[in-house]
């Protein structure tokens, strides 16, 4: 497994979830990280929920010490926020090594229900809080000897999910964005990566699945089996699961994958 002792991290949506779950993994395998998440209250406790979990199993194999993530409210739509992000990054830490750029998704619907304001608002979420988060923190990755960057996509990016046109529609340009920039930062030494989970058992994704259930006037746990069985693993994924092939990407024992986007969805995409 490997250690990152030594490395510092940004992770954006950090308070639940897949945010939540790869701000665990890699405190657990010696990074020191900030979290940013909208909800303080919520942040907070997240913090202290790694905070003891390293406490009661201590770090990975291969890293000597562990730190408890550091915490910044804030909503990262807004344009401020990710100067701060980056601001207490440099204070804290002295530099940046680690971007995990995780917002979560838009709000279900088709076409007729989506009005401009969520059409801006699925936009400010999926791509411009990367792109602000990016110009903040490139700096601080270019001064780094480790320079890493995952964004979390979506499978929507590659495949329509029903009800999630905002996330269809721009989640492949997330992944173009991944392709660019790593192309870009390449001279850099800074490698690019993007993540596209399938449905994994978060909140996010019972919410998806509700929305499809109410629309087609079903149980959720219909949604949840019909789902569920075209998964060719036959279950939904453990966000510890996604929080493993993140700590990868972004260690030194990954020297050479640059601009891609992995699906990790249980083999969703290729069934039938």
């Amino acid at each position: 497994m490997a250690s990152l002792v030594g490395r510092t991290a940004i992770v954006t949506g950090a308070s639940a979830g897949l945010g939540l779950a790869i701000t665990q993994e890699l405190a657990s395998r010696g990074a020191r990280v900030l979290m940013c998440s909208r909800d303080k209250i919520r942040l907070n406790k997240a913090a202290k929920q790694i905070a003891s979990y390293l406490t009661d199993n201590g770090p990975s194999s291969g890293a000597r010490k562990w730190y408890t993530p550091l915490t910044m409210p804030g909503d990262i739509t807004e344009p401020e926020t990710a100067d701060r992000l980056a601001e207490m990054a440099k204070q804290a830490f002295g530099g940046i090594d680690i971007l995990i750029c995780n917002a979560g998704g838009p709000p279900p619907g088709n076409f007729d229900e989506c009005s401009d304001e969520m059409w801006q608002n699925a936009f400010n979420l999926i791509l411009q809080s990367p792109i602000r988060t990016i110009r903040s923190c490139l700096p601080l990755l270019q001064e780094s000897e480790a320079g890493r960057v995952v964004f979390i996509a979506s499978i929507s990016g590659y495949q329509p999910v029903p009800r999630l046109l905002l996330s269809n529609t721009l989640r492949p340009g997330l992944m173009g964005l991944t392709k660019h920039l790593a192309s870009e930062f390449a001279e850099d030494g800074i490698l690019v990566n993007a993540i596209a989970p399938g449905f994994f058992d978060t909140d996010r994704s019972r919410e998806v699945m509700q929305s499809i259930a109410d629309r087609e006037d079903e149980t959720l746990s219909t949604i949840q089996k019909r789902i569920t069985d075209r998964i060719p693993l036959g279950r939904q994924g453990k966000p510890a699961e996604l929080g493993h092939l993140v700590s990868y990407l972004v260690s030194m024992e990954n020297s050479f994958i640059t601009g891609q986007t992995v699906p990790v969805d249980g083999g969703f995409l290729i069934s039938p």
